[in-house]
Parts: C-alpha cells; structure tokens; sequence
C-alpha cells in the first residue's frame, strides 16, 4: 500500500486537534470527530498511516491484540515538531511539490523536505 501524505498530515492535525492526557482513543474515534471524515480517506489507509506514523516515533499507538485497530494516545515530541514544520498550507504545497517528482518518499524524508522548504520560505537558507 502506498503512503498517502494528505492522510499523514490530516491525521497528524486531527490527533492534535483531539488528543487528551492519559485518554486513548482509537482511530475511529478520530475519524468521527475530525476533519477526516470529509477527506474520505479507507479504513485501510488511516490504519495503514497511523502504523508507519508510530514506527517514525510520531505518535504514541498500540494496536489491538490482533493487530486489526490502533489506539493512539498522543503526538510525540518528534511529531509535534514535524507538524509544526508543515502546519502552514503554502509550506505543505511546496513540500509536496517537491516529493511529487519523486516515486515514493519516507516520512523522515517528508519531514526533511518540509524543513527545508520552511526554511527557504523565511529565507534561512
């Protein structure tokens, strides 16, 4: 399956928007009460997300005993920071641009492009 990044971003943004301290919620909690809905992203795809999300350290999830649903807690640190970097939509654009000329790209290298296109964006580089 491929990844899908607008499912990466959104579903960052919605754990964000609705993560609680000490709560977990599984995935179709956050599909119902996000913006995810309206997307229409698979049950498929937002498991399949939320899996490569948790092996970049991205979130805190733990699958059910067979591995059929997530139930994420929270954004980690590192997760943070990488949604902080592609937040802003024109940042998104462009970091998407960039990785469409290319055939698949991982999340960490997402994350890296997004750096450096926010970078670009303020003229640190």
């Amino acid at each position: 399956m491929k990844l899908d990044q607008d499912c990466v971003r959104d579903l960052l943004l919605a754990i964000e928007e609705l993560a609680q301290v000490n709560r977990t919620a599984s995935l179709e909690d956050y599909f119902e009460n996000s913006n995810l809905k309206e997307k229409s992203y698979s049950e498929e795809e937002l498991m399949y997300t939320a899996s490569r999300l948790k092996e970049a350290g991205f979130i805190h999830a733990q699958p059910n005993r067979d591995f059929s649903y997530y139930f994420v807690s929270t954004l980690t640190y590192d997760g943070h920071v990488f949604l902080d970097t592609i937040r802003d939509p024109k940042v998104w654009a462009k970091t998407k641009e960039v990785t469409s000329k290319l055939a698949s790209v991982s999340i960490p290298l997402m994350a890296e492009i997004g750096s450096k296109c926010l970078k670009n964006l303020l003229h640190l580089e």
